[in-house]
């Protein structure tokens, strides 16, 4: 596999329902429809956005990861109308010791419970085990964010442990639940 030709250009995925692509600038106002909803960013590692500079910054940033062949990010658009409802992606390509990544997503909440989630999780991490060669795919999930979890079981993780004050975010430590996705049982 040549990683660095996944890196050419940015790529869309395409589902039933949905298109997963690049964000931009010209997205901010969407994006603060959800990442502006404390209810959404619950359980993140980032506070509610209430500025749309920092989500134009926030933008660049997701992007430049993928310019810098380190991480991808989506956003979730309805196919019906173009509305960018969530993102998903994979937040680091470690390729050093042992070709894995961690995955992180967020929907509106207006779309929660309509299986969107599932069927962007679905084809990105098709895309990750059939493209990007990937051999494990790993999720962090608050023990509280039931909906995470369930999700992460219908798309075959296991949740394999869990980390007592693993991160330090929102002026508190958290604990975390870690789900593992091995490629053969996908």
């Amino acid at each position: 596999m040549d990683k660095n030709a996944l890196w050419n250009s940015f790529p869309e995925l395409e589902t039933p329902r949905l298109w997963l692509k690049k964000m931009s600038r010209k997205h901010a106002n969407e994006l603060m429809e959800f990442w502006g909803d404390d209810e959404v960013t619950r359980y993140t590692d980032f506070n509610s956005f209430k500025e749309i500079q920092k989500i134009e910054k926030t933008i660049n940033w997701v992007n430049s990861r993928f310019k810098d062949k380190y991480g991808i990010r989506w956003g979730i658009f309805l196919k019906e109308n173009s509305k960018l409802i969530g993102t998903c992606g994979f937040n680091s390509w470690i390729t050093d010791r042992g070709n894995k990544s961690e995955i992180g997503y967020d929907l509106h909440r207006k779309y929660w419970r309509k299986g969107y989630m599932f069927e962007s999780l679905y084809k990105m991490i098709t895309y990750g085990f059939q493209e990007m060669k990937l051999h494990r795919i790993e999720a962090d999930v608050d023990p509280n964010n039931m909906g995470s979890q369930k999700l992460l079981e219908k798309l075959h993780f296991t949740k394999e442990g869990c980390l007592r004050d693993n991160g330090y975010w929102k002026g508190q430590y958290w604990t975390t639940l870690i789900y593992g996705l091995l490629e053969k049982e996908f």
